[in-house]
């Protein structure tokens, strides 16, 4: 016998289940008396040097993406859909830059947060 159209007595049971587990997990850490982030100097300093090989790689590839933009701008010579792909191409870039230029930061941002905790 379904409880709703749409809701089942396994669908309710998996709810209680998962409710269950939650609750279970909940208690668990709050008799834990400081919970900390597991993260390591050696983490941060990995990550770091990840956000590091990214720029250093990423600089090069991003100059030739952007003289590459740039030319598809001139020899499209007026075609839309060159236009079209030469525009896609410079947007792309751009994001790619930003991910690029962004990278370290976002680093050192993650190993603050992880290290508050």
């Amino acid at each position: 016998m379904a409880i709703h159209k749409y809701f089942s007595k396994r669908r309710a049971f998996a709810i209680l289940v998962l409710v269950a587990l939650l609750m279970t997990y909940a208690d668990a850490m709050a008799q834990a008396p400081q919970f900390r982030f597991p993260i390591a100097e050696d983490t941060g300093k990995i990550l770091l040097g990840i956000a590091n090989f990214i720029g250093r790689l990423g600089i090069p590839v991003v100059t030739f993406f952007f003289i590459l933009s740039g030319f598809l701008f001139v020899t499209a010579q007026g075609n839309a859909e060159k236009l079209k792909k030469a525009r896609l191409v410079f947007i792309w870039t751009l994001v790619g830059t930003a991910i690029i230029v962004g990278a370290q930061p976002i680093a050192k941002m993650v190993i603050n947060l992880a290290e508050k905790f």
